[in-house]
């Protein structure tokens, strides 16, 4: 049985983790606040929250730039960036991009280039919603409808659950 190196909790008997998803997210919320090695220090003229944004795995930084410069408005940045996509479709990628006034869901490719974004007010409920083994999604409910965006590394859905909730907080505050 193989234990959290942080914690200690069981993490199960055929788990590969080093950690439990808690202390993952606790350590990887400190390293992006400046206080580890992994922190993502970016210095650029684009619109990244305090020049410290999250890219999760996969995520082409040029895509970033491009949405950015397609769809924000002049007061918004990025906090976090994950990419999704169809199995099977390789030429079709999504991106859910989370700034601090809305949540963007970018599906880019050859032939498609289409956005939805939800203010963080309209949102009412979030939740992880699982896609096999290796797979999750995040399922966001805006005023009873679901909206959905499926097929992220699984590993990466409770941080952008937890990124989304902090900036729905921050605007009912």
């Amino acid at each position: 049985m193989r234990k959290c190196i942080t914690c200690g909790v069981d993490l199960g008997f055929f788990s590969t983790a080093k950690e439990c998803t808690s202390c993952k997210i606790k350590r990887e919320s400190a390293e992006r606040a400046g206080h580890g090695k992994m922190g993502l220090e970016i210095k650029s003229e684009k619109k990244y929250s305090a020049s410290q944004a999250y890219f999760g795995r996969g995520v082409k930084k040029n895509y970033i730039d491009s949405a950015i410069s397609q769809f924000f408005q002049n007061n918004e940045f990025v906090i976090g960036a994950f990419l999704g996509s169809y199995p099977g479709l390789t030429l079709l990628e999504q991106y859910l991009i989370i700034s601090n006034i809305r949540v963007i869901f970018w599906k880019k490719g050859i032939l498609i280039n289409e956005n939805n974004a939800f203010h963080f007010e309209d949102i009412s409920g979030i939740k992880e919603k699982a896609h096999g083994l290796l797979l999750a999604g995040i399922e966001l409910n805006i005023h009873g409808a679901k909206e959905i965006f499926p097929y992220m590394y699984r590993e990466e859905v409770p941080l952008a659950v937890k990124l989304i909730r902090d900036q729905i907080q921050k605007t009912k505050n």
